[in-house]
């Protein structure tokens, strides 16, 4: 982290910043992606990132540089979650500890249905646009108050659960339009 920084001082800040609220930073990169190592990448980048943004976060002063910091690791989260969604990364289904895992209540049928619906879900989800995405994001994985998606997005707070429902609305019927196709080819 320090090798790009050339003033001790600037190094120091960076340093300081990173170490003083690292409680922070996890917390909100864990809470979104609910893995530590992604959680702890997703800060180091954000943090790497900062080294040009040194003489902003010393303007703003502690406060705003630690609201800065925290909407900074959550747009990186959301493209790690987006990117994620995207890629399926692989999973060793056979591995001892995912096995470990599997309780003895476990329906097969249950699951790959489960598992296809998720995969509608990630097609239709994909295809909205950057806003409702985002809306969906803040509503159901961040679990933001309706105020707070007010705030963020600008619109009015009366209009929140009207919009979340109608959005809810349409990816029910693009998913269901969807599992169609799947379903039929």
């Amino acid at each position: 982290m320090s090798v790009a920084i050339q003033n001790d001082d600037d190094r120091e800040f960076i340093a300081e910043l990173y170490r003083s609220k690292y409680r922070i930073w996890f917390k909100e990169a864990y809470k979104l992606t609910q893995d530590r190592h992604a959680a702890e990448d997703i800060i180091n980048d954000v943090f790497v990132k900062l080294f040009s943004k040194i003489d902003v976060l010393r303007e703003i002063g502690c406060y705003k540089s630690t609201g800065y910091i925290v909407k900074s690791i959550r747009n990186t989260c959301k493209r790690y979650l987006k990117n994620k969604a995207k890629g399926g990364y692989p999973v060793d289904f056979y591995n001892d500890d995912n096995m470990a895992n599997i309780p003895d209540s476990f329906n097969t049928e249950k699951t790959v249905f489960y598992r296809l619906d998720r995969e509608v879900f990630a097609k239709v989800f994909n295809t909205l646009p950057d806003f409702e995405q985002d809306f969906i994001i803040k509503s159901f994985f961040e679990n933001l108050s309706d105020r707070e998606i007010a705030a963020q997005t600008g619109m009015k707070y009366n209009n929140i659960r009207t919009y979340r429902c109608r959005l809810v609305n349409k990816l029910k019927k693009l998913c269901s339009k969807e599992s169609e196709v799947k379903k039929h080819g």
